[in-house]
């Protein structure tokens, strides 16, 4: 018998199962936000839980090795967008439930000079990745209130 397949024909992805979208407003300029969240390099800035992180390349198709804990989870930059402030990564290394999942940050400056950010987080269609999306909802809920902290804490 045929198993499924988990991956979309037209985007050799995993077919996402969800997508979720975490969302937050900072106390703090665009320009501020994105400094933190456009340097792929520099997770541990405002993330921490990330013990080390190494990036290979450059640019788009650069790869980051994030020490959480003990695991460890190799991410693909896919998406750097100055212009509209918005970074995307994937997952291409990590747990087996997670490869694929893919993250875009989006910020737009409110009215009132604060940020928003729009976290939208895309969980594949792979056994098991089904039991982690409340999980995942509550750790990127905890991301956007790490950014929060990180660029209170460096307000000039």
């Amino acid at each position: 018998m045929d198993q499924p397949n988990p991956f979309d024909e037209q985007q050799g992805r995993p077919r996402a199962l969800t997508s979720f979208t975490t969302t937050g407003i900072l106390a703090a300029p665009i320009e501020r936000v994105w400094q933190l969240v456009r340097d792929f390099a520099g997770i541990m800035a405002w993330h921490p839980s990330v013990t080390s992180c190494k990036v290979q390349g450059s640019g788009v198709g650069a790869l980051r090795v994030v020490q959480l804990g003990d695991r460890e989870v190799v991410e693909r930059l896919d998406e750097l967008d100055d212009a509209r402030h918005a970074v995307q990564y994937s997952v291409v290394v990590g747990r087996p439930q997670t490869i694929g999942l893919t993250g875009r940050i989006q910020l737009d400056r409110t009215a009132d000079g604060e940020t928003a950010v729009s976290w939208l987080t895309t969980v594949p269609d792979l056994p098991g990745a089904a039991e982690l999306v409340d999980g995942f909802r509550t750790y990127y809920a905890g991301r956007v209130e790490n950014l929060r902290d990180a660029v209170s804490g460096s307000a000039s």
